[in-house]
């Protein structure tokens, strides 16, 4: 059975109505994938991880009424593969996420304030499996 919240929510991406409130993700859907990226997101925190690197954020993951979200906090950058090794040294940088979610669609615009300002692009679908195609630098 569907909760009233998470039809709420789907209802809000049906119509595109800018009335509705600010969403959770996580009431859609707790796990995103795409190349490059996994995104799992609980009503107690987010986690985007990239090939070398992760994200996390204390707190559910809320999209506006248009299904816009932003992030900063610190991005843990790893000497090796995220999903096969535990922090080696691990160095933190400030990362920027903006992001959009549609149906079961999520874009994901990844910026490192002050590393020259550059901006990675990354789409995940709801349920899918991260499909990691970098390689961490040696």
């Amino acid at each position: 059975m569907v909760s009233d919240r998470r039809a709420f929510y789907l209802l809000c991406i049906a119509l595109s109505a800018g009335a509705c409130d600010a969403a959770t993700v996580s009431d859609h859907a707790t796990a995103w994938g795409g190349t490059n990226i996994a995104v799992q997101t609980t009503n107690t925190s987010t986690r985007f991880v990239f090939p070398c690197s992760a994200a996390t954020f204390t707190g559910p993951l809320h999209a506006d009424a248009d299904g816009r979200f932003a992030l900063t906090g610190a991005d843990t950058l790893y000497e090796g593969p995220v999903r096969d090794t535990l922090p080696m040294g691990p160095s933190f940088v400030t990362v920027r996420i903006d992001g959009h979610v549609t149906g079961d669609a999520m874009t994901i615009d990844v910026t490192y304030p002050g590393q020259a300002d550059t901006t990675t692009h990354f789409a995940a679908r709801a349920n899918a499996a991260a499909d990691y195609q970098a390689v961490c630098r040696e």
